[in-house]
């Protein structure tokens, strides 16, 4: 109730006498700064997220002006972005010609400052279900503005996230099953279960450990027409 209270104080007008009598309780100055903390933070990684994946689309369409066969497209729904290597060397039968999809993979962008990066459920969902092609890229974060330079060297291609993610998913859904059945309930009683704020912990270990940097997955993936990448 308090931190509701404190939300509402923060976006609507209030008597400012009555401000001054609140804030001379020490936890509720104490809450009202940690909310305002938890703001500026939510705002910071957006901002930051939002520049990692305006970086991430100029560096692919770099490589494909550089030669590979890669397009980079949005694609919401449980991931970032949707990398495809298409043809349009197939003629159909009134003699047009035809694009159509030969590779494609799902990619979700994480910047981290933390020893984890995090999944909601259906990014994690995505995965497991687009296991042979859904890659989870970390950037890790140093306190350095990242460029197109610092994703070169720093980001790490996880290509195999959905295997790796598979089980845990698999328990989680059980229980999800199993939750969904306690809140309907049996013989008029059931449980309350309020919502939670539910994310899937990629270890540091896991990107640590994992040498595939964007340019490498990329050139593996998708065909390249020249034979070399330029700066």
């Amino acid at each position: 109730m308090q931190d509701k209270a404190i939300t509402n104080m923060i976006t609507s007008e209030i008597d400012p006498e009555l401000v001054q009598e609140i804030f001379n309780d020490p936890n509720i100055r104490n809450e009202y700064e940690k909310k305002i903390n938890e703001r500026k933070l939510i705002n910071r990684n957006q901002k930051m997220g939002k520049l990692i994946e305006t970086l991430f689309k100029e560096y692919i369409e770099k490589l494909k002006e550089a030669g590979i066969t890669v397009n980079i497209a949005r694609e919401p729904f449980g991931s970032d972005y949707i990398l495809t290597d298409e043809s349009s060397d197939l003629v159909n039968s009134a003699n047009q010609r035809e694009g159509f999809k030969i590779n494609n993979w799902l990619v979700e962008l994480k910047a981290t400052g933390k020893e984890h990066a995090a999944m909601t459920p259906l990014q994690a969902k995505t995965a497991t279900l687009q296991k042979d092609n859904y890659a989870l890229i970390v950037v890790p974060l140093d306190g350095t503005e990242p460029d197109i330079e610092y994703l070169k060297t720093n980001a790490k291609v996880i290509n195999n996230i959905g295997h790796k993610i598979d089980k845990v998913y698999n328990d989680f859904n059980e229980v999800e099953i199993k939750k969904d059945g306690l809140t309907h309930g049996q013989d008029g009683i059931s449980v309350n279960i309020e919502d939670q704020n539910i994310r899937f912990r990629v270890s540091s270990s896991v990107w640590e450990s994992e040498q595939t940097d964007i340019e490498t997955f990329v050139k593996t993936q998708f065909a390249t027409l020249k034979q070399t990448i330029t700066n």
